[in-house]
């Protein structure tokens, strides 16, 4: 089974875009709403991690998505990074196995993702507060379809990084084992081809071997006068 590649830059640039994303929606972005309902894209992210990077990479988005959650919304404490981290796994094992790499999956991803956190959100804070379930639904379904339409804000950005993080691994200095087993071969190859020369040469100075110490007289029946 191969070992999947992860790389630590790209790590990095996922938990900054989270971060981002994270402060603008709340800060610049904070006042706006669309059928009574702000834009959620958080969760768009831990999917587009698992759908464009793996499992680590959306795990670790998932955490720190979960820990805004956290700073942000009320709640369990600690419910949100755990919810985020499993589900960015999930989906990331999800995503290699089974899912085609594509925007309908990020879309599917997304809108189970956002009818999940729902559930749990109320079931552990909103069915406390005595909140209508119907009206709690309502606003489920708007705040999904948002969620769905907008996330393409963080699909492009994140696409766009994980291709330059894949140009980068094609660096022919970081050549994969495969590749430079399959040159080695090739040399190994050539170098068998260049030794059957010389072993041919030999045979044939073994089947006829030089004239040398004997007169080329005697080999075609004549001597020479004396």
């Amino acid at each position: 089974m191969q070992r999947e590649h992860i790389s630590i830059p790209k790590l990095i640039a996922y938990v900054l875009f989270s971060v981002i994303i994270f402060a603008l929606q709340t800060g610049t972005f904070g006042g706006m709403r669309i059928f009574g309902s702000a834009v959620d894209l958080l969760p768009a992210l831990v999917t587009a991690a698992a759908l464009l990077g793996g499992p680590a990479e959306a795990a670790l988005v998932g955490l720190t998505v979960g820990i805004c959650y956290d700073l942000s919304f009320t709640g369990v404490d600690g419910l949100y990074p755990l919810f985020f981290l499993l589900f960015g796994y999930a989906a990331g094992k999800l995503c290699q196995r089974l899912l085609t790499r594509n925007y309908i999956s990020m879309l599917i991803l997304t809108a189970f993702e956002c009818v999940l956190l729902g559930l749990l959100r109320y079931l552990f804070s909103l069915m406390h507060a005595g909140a209508s379930f119907l009206i709690v639904l309502r606003q489920l379904a708007v705040g999904t379809v948002l969620t769905c339409l907008f996330c393409f804000i963080v699909y492009l950005p994140l696409r766009r990084l994980s291709g330059k993080s894949r140009k980068r691994s094609r660096r022919p200095s970081t050549a994969s084992p495969s590749a430079r087993a399959v040159r080695t071969a090739a040399a190994v190859q050539r170098c068998g081809a260049l030794a059957v020369i010389p072993a041919a040469d030999s045979e044939r100075r073994k089947v006829c071997p030089p004239l040398g110490g004997v007169s080329h007289h005697h080999v075609y029946g004549f001597r020479s006068p004396r």
